[in-house]
């Protein structure tokens, strides 16, 4: 990967690192958002995975400092039925879990390459998180509009 480059008038190398091009892009940054504006993220996300066709889109999800227990899988279930109600190719998309932040946060990345992954940077340590009760909600709507509870029986175990 890298090449020394002599300088002659100063009888120095000098290491050169040639960088391969970033192939994972951040399309999106989002915390806490009401179901209509989490929506309308996923509808660009999904847009640019169709106008990408040989890229992958990771969503990583990070608990805030203060965590209730089940609250990242509510999350990962509703963007399952928003992926599927969209009838998005459900091996275009990677959901991580990606541990603590100071506050509840989702990335989303494009991948063009599918050999790259974006790094995730959880800033919180797990023994400084909060985990209260276990959440009530089994599933963190990411639609304002659609009836989930048909696609929704389908997910149940």
């Amino acid at each position: 990967m890298g090449l020394y480059a002599q300088d002659t008038s100063r009888r120095t190398r000098t290491l050169v690192i040639n960088k391969p091009k970033a192939d994972a892009r951040l399309i999106d940054q989002v915390g806490n958002l009401t179901g209509e504006d989490r929506s309308a993220r996923f509808d660009n996300l999904f847009t640019e995975i169709s106008n990408n066709p040989g890229s992958i889109a990771y969503v990583v999800l990070f608990c805030g400092r203060k965590c209730q227990y089940g609250e990242i899988e509510a999350h990962i279930r509703g963007i399952e039925v928003k992926i599927g109600l969209r009838k998005v190719d459900r091996s275009k998309l990677v959901l991580v879990n990606g541990g603590f932040r100071e506050k509840f946060d989702t990335e989303l990345w494009l991948v063009e390459n599918s050999s790259a992954t974006p790094e995730i940077k959880p800033t919180v340590n797990i023994r400084y998180v909060t985990f209260a009760g276990t959440t009530r909600r089994t599933l963190e709507y990411y639609d304002c509009c659609d009836d989930y509870r048909p696609f929704w029986e389908n997910l149940k175990p």
